[in-house]
């Protein structure tokens, strides 16, 4: 049994042939439809269907991201920070730095003008420097530099305590289709979590007498199976989800796989979206065999209120499978047992809501590593 998670946030934006499970054709609307990408390196994986709504403050081209993730800190004056001092390497004056951007070889191995931040007297200063040297210690996961006139022990631990900056207008250019993830995304607060059962449908027997039967589990209890991942969409319009979801101001919503494990990127996939403008955005996993296993998908508001009013956009697909069932034989109940497909499961999948959107409105977000 799937479940759907349901996360609220009000923090600002600043397989087989047979099986729905992976139909063969889940990937063409990616191929010809998904007019706009994003490409994201997995660093961090994360381990129930879940649905996510956010609200934002402000909003499909290939592109790609790089992460600098400490320069999204703003210091005063335009400064950006790089890495932290903390600690003296050696007797010849070096610093033991932790980086804290995207691009250390740049920016601890390239000689030129640095800036430190410390606190003299109780004051915080900012004080150019020269970077001579530097040098990775992969030990201790952290970079060795030299700097211009600190050549003493004493004098390099002055210095312990202070943030490495760089002028914010010093970042590197990307390229066309890259962007910063600090552009991104902002939105950091999770307010509420709801879980949602997976809908059910019955299953109907695929004989030809009896084409519409709808198969008995028991005398009392119908034969069903889940509906699949497009099913919340028809949960949420039958419970007035999407309407109460919108009066509390949200404007976004997220519904991924409990066996997504990249959960915790949803920030980056609903950044993306907005920054695009796009209705719907679309995570997917470089290394995923079955999307309907590891889906995440970003929907706006206004689109999930149209969909809601245009369910019969979403697709079903009648599966083959073999159901064990019970029927009344001479006024009895007797148990049926198939050596062959009998039925039909009717199941969807979330990825049919994008015949409802137009091309320009959807993104995706490919996740590699």
């Amino acid at each position: 049994m799937e479940r759907t998670m349901l996360l609220c946030s009000s923090s600002p934006i600043s397989s087989s042939p047979t099986s729905l499970r992976n139909p063969p054709s889940l990937i063409i609307p990616f191929q010809n439809q998904l007019s706009r990408s994003i490409s994201i390196p997995s660093h961090v994986r994360y381990p129930l269907t879940g649905l996510l709504t956010h609200r934002r403050a402000s909003s499909p081209a290939h592109s790609s991201t790089t992460q600098e993730v400490i320069e999204t800190n703003k210091i005063a004056s335009g400064f950006v920070e790089i890495g932290f001092i903390l600690g003296v390497h050696g007797i010849q004056g070096e610093v033991c730095v932790k980086p804290n951007t995207g691009f250390p070889e740049l920016r601890f191995r390239k000689a030129g003008r640095r800036w430190l931040r410390q606190q003299v007297s109780g004051t915080e200063t900012i004080e150019e420097v020269e970077l001579v040297e530097g040098r990775e210690h992969p030990g201790r996961n952290g970079w060795i530099l030299r700097l211009r006139g600190v050549d003493t022990v004493d004098r390099a631990r002055q210095l312990v305590g202070s943030m490495l900056l760089v002028k914010e207008d010093d970042r590197p250019l990307l390229e066309e289709d890259e962007f910063y993830t600090r552009d991104l995304v902002g939105m950091t607060v999770i307010l509420k979590v709801w879980f949602l059962q997976e809908e059910k449908l019955p299953i109907v027997s695929s004989s030809e007498e009896h084409s519409h039967k709808i198969l008995m589990k028991s005398p009392w209890e119908m034969l069903q199976s889940p509906v699949g991942s497009g099913g919340v969409i028809s949960l949420l319009s039958s419970h007035n989800m999407i309407e109460n979801l919108s009066q509390m101001g949200l404007e976004y919503i997220q519904i991924c796989s409990i066996k997504n494990r990249y959960i915790g990127r949803s920030s980056l996939l609903l950044g993306f979206a907005h920054s695009q403008k796009a209705d719907v955005g679309v995570q997917i996993p470089q290394d995923t065999t079955d999307l309907e296993e590891s889906f995440g998908m970003v929907f706006s508001m206004n689109f999930m209120k149209k969909l809601a009013r245009q369910i019969n956009k979403l697709q079903f697909y009648a599966i083959p499978t073999l159901s064990s069932h019970v029927e009344m034989v001479d006024k009895k109940w007797v148990d049926v047992v198939p050596s062959s497909p009998n039925s039909y499961e009717l199941c969807c999948t979330i990825y049919s809501c994008i015949n409802a959107c137009s091309p320009d409105k959807i993104c995706t977000m490919e996740i590699t590593g």
